[in-house]
């Protein structure tokens, strides 16, 4: 704990009155950390109706597309951080999933497709093949698994997508930096849903299949709130297109994986050879 009068990040002196140091900026004066302490950083930090992580929720839910204009056009008092946001609500919906029930329709879609595409590739298959095939089948289950961390780590993915979706040559067009937060925020969202989702699963399989459809509606929503100065049907096409890239990405990311397994198990000749076959 330090002094009244100092600062005990940078040890400068300051006046009663003020809450900032005026040398490093840190709050003053600073607390011994006790149980009040963290009880108020929680409060504050968490759950504080003008700045905490529900406060940010709750707007991404109910005026996505202002609240994340605020965000780009400077004003960020109240809102959280948004990659510490998506990592706090990948862990909550981590934790959810596990309890509330082992599958959703994001993973029962992944899963779907490798069935499809296995089965029609199942007779003739190189031994080449076969191994891609596996590790396809173990990348998709862990994906189906770990669906939470899985759009966590593709946020640069999704911002990559729409940056190219929509891209315009206009000075006030969003760099790629600002598609990151953008990207981050839309994650937050799609974890939201997928909590929600995942609860009444547990009541109705039947409703908490449709998590994957909710994320994209509420993705699509806050892109026609985010660019209210286009025509809605440019703004739908163009999240479409993106969405559809992000997509592709996925699957190239996949078989490219496979690729990698199957060159590492096999031996680059042994893996050529098979190709020129």
């Amino acid at each position: 704990m330090s002094n009244s009068s100092t600062c005990g990040s940078c040890g400068a002196g300051f006046s009663p009155a003020q809450k900032f140091c005026g040398s490093c900026g840190q709050p003053v004066p600073t607390h011994r950390i006790d149980w009040e302490f963290l009880s108020h950083e929680v409060q504050h930090g968490l759950l504080h109706v003008d700045k905490g992580i529900l406060f940010t929720v709750k707007h991404l839910l109910t005026r996505p597309g202002a609240f994340i204009r605020e965000y780009i056009d400077g004003n960020r008092a109240g809102h959280f951080k948004p990659v510490l946001l998506i990592m706090i609500l990948g862990a909550v919906a981590t934790i959810i999933a596990r309890f509330a029930r082992g599958a959703t329709a994001s993973s029962d879609f992944l899963l779907g497709a490798y069935e499809s595409l296995s089965a029609d590739r199942a007779e003739g298959m190189k031994q080449t093949d076969v191994r891609m095939m596996e590790v396809l089948k173990m990348c998709v289950e862990w994906i189906g698994a770990h669906i939470p961390l899985f759009l966590v780590l593709l946020a640069p993915v999704f911002a990559l997508a729409m940056w190219f979706a929509f891209y315009s040559r206009k000075p006030n067009r969003l760099n790629y930096p600002e598609w990151l937060v953008v990207a981050c925020f839309c994650v937050g969202q799609a974890l939201c849903v997928y909590i929600v989702f995942a609860l009444i699963g547990i009541v109705s399989p039947t409703i908490g299949n449709f998590d994957l459809l909710a994320m994209m509606v509420i993705q699509g929503w806050t892109m026609l709130r985010l660019f209210t100065h286009k025509p809605w049907w440019n703004t739908v096409t163009r999240f479409l297109v993106g969405y559809a890239f992000y997509v592709i990405i996925l699957g190239a990311l996949l078989v490219a994986g496979g690729i990698f397994a199957a060159v590492f198990a096999n031996g680059t000749d042994a893996f050529m050879e098979q190709v020129r076959q």
